[in-house]
């Protein structure tokens, strides 16, 4: 069955995103199932019906209706778009936590039933119950393709889309010589198919030019000459999902920490309901200073994350501890705000990786071409949903930030290594090419 006959179960038909999913499905020729809690497909609010196609009550919280509905569908994909999509929207954490659990328990059901269908290619997506919108303006931009020659993405291509894309970041830049990095950062962002708009201090603007970042990120750059009657402030901090203060000086740190809202940027981080990450870049003493210690404790109690800053050389020549990290890694701290559920959280999480060394003698060895990056993923994935991780990787360059990396060489030391750890993790992941 190729990839324009696939048959597919959508689960959340009578919703927004399940509704436009099965039209879309149905206007690429795929055998689509559609499926809700109702006896019935209901309709939506406005009256549009959902296209003509097969329809099945089914329960996600009910293990053995998913294995039947799956064993008499016998899907080759399932398209999860049940209607907590709004979860990330509740007020009530209780309730938050209690959706999630559902949608996981659900989720576990439809993966257990796939395994037991028989079908080797079944892809299983759940992005799209924290992040609905991302797949389906995935599926709506192949519509409006222009260009003839150019491919539709495959439905495989379409279920693998990561609920990094079409995100909404943030950044607000401060007046300190790190902000040169942000056009990288802004590259980054934008790369990864997410949306940056960025609020400038006036200091700021001595260090990077506003139409640099305005080129990159293909919107207007806000400044404290935009402070008016339309209130930005606002706007910026419901539109945003994450706030990043990349660099963060000393002065912007205290008037945070004491709720003083004198700029756009301050103003707009009082506002702010959305994850605001702090990214401290200053001078080593003035780093450890008291008052700028206190200020960094204070954010902190407050939910708000403060990254530890980076030693090494000092624009003032100094060398110590008060460089931003690099872009790179301010973009895992985004992405670990946004990952669309912690439930790891309080959990360590072995992994190995990369391959092993194993000598003939002091100058020739047995390896593989292993690179770790499977590994690697696998660790990242786990890091950014909330775990303590620590990789036991062989001889290969590991992206370690955030992450516990131990190197080893032999397949002994490995197994030494996984040993000594066995006992502090919850969870092991053995993703190395031993020898």
């Amino acid at each position: 069955m190729s990839d324009k006959t696939m048959r597919i179960l959508v689960t959340g038909v009578n919703g927004q995103l399940g509704h436009d999913v099965m039209n879309e499905l149905d206007r690429r020729g795929h055998v689509a199932v559609g499926s809700d809690i109702t006896e019935a497909y209901a309709g939506l609010p406005d009256g549009t019906a959902v296209c003509e196609a097969p329809y099945v009550s089914l329960d996600l919280t009910d293990e053995r209706a998913v294995r039947r509905v799956m064993r008499m569908i016998r899907p080759q994909a399932v398209i999860h778009c049940a209607a907590w999509t709004a979860v990330d929207k509740a007020e009530d954490p209780a309730l938050r936590d209690k959706v999630m659990a559902i949608n996981g328990a659900a989720t576990s059901y439809l993966a257990k039933a796939a395994a037991k269908t028989g079908e080797k290619r079944l892809y299983i997506s759940t992005d799209y119950v924290f992040d609905g919108q991302g797949m389906l303006i995935l599926l709506m931009q192949s519509r409006r393709q222009t260009q003839p020659s150019l491919k539709q993405p495959s439905l495989p291509q379409i279920l693998m889309q990561s609920w990094k894309s079409n995100r909404r970041i943030l950044l607000g830049i401060t007046g300190g010589i790190a902000a040169y990095k942000i056009p990288h950062l802004v590259r980054l962002i934008t790369k990864a198919g997410s949306s940056a708009q960025v609020i400038m201090t006036n200091n700021a603007r001595n260090f990077v030019a506003p139409m640099t970042l305005a080129t990159l990120c293909g919107h207007k750059v806000f400044t404290d000459s935009d402070f008016d009657e339309t209130i930005p402030h606002i706007k910026l901090a419901q539109w945003a999902e994450v706030l990043v203060i990349a660099p963060c000086t000393a002065n912007t740190l205290a008037k945070i920490a004491h709720g003083i809202s004198d700029n756009l940027l301050t103003s707009t981080v009082t506002a702010a309901s959305c994850p605001v990450l702090v990214f401290p870049a200053m001078n080593e003493h003035m780093y450890m200073n008291a008052a700028v210690q206190e200020n960094i404790e204070t954010l902190k109690r407050r939910g708000i994350f403060v990254a530890d800053p980076e030693a090494g050389a000092l624009a003032c020549g100094d060398s110590g501890k008060g460089r931003m990290p690099e872009p790179e890694e301010i973009m895992h701290e985004i992405f670990r705000a946004l990952c669309p559920v912690h439930d790891m959280a309080g959990k360590h999480v072995l992994v190995t990786a990369g391959p092993t060394h194993e000598y003939l003698d002091p100058v020739r060895y047995i390896s593989n071409p292993s690179t770790g990056k499977m590994g690697v993923a696998v660790a990242r994935s786990a890091w950014y949903r909330g775990a303590e991780v620590r990789i036991i990787a062989g001889p290969v360059d590991v992206d370690g930030y955030g992450l516990n990396v131990q190197h080893i060489v032999t397949a002994n030391e490995m197994l030494e290594a996984v040993r000594e750890n066995l006992a502090w993790a919850d969870y092991v992941v053995k993703a190395a090419a031993v020898g």
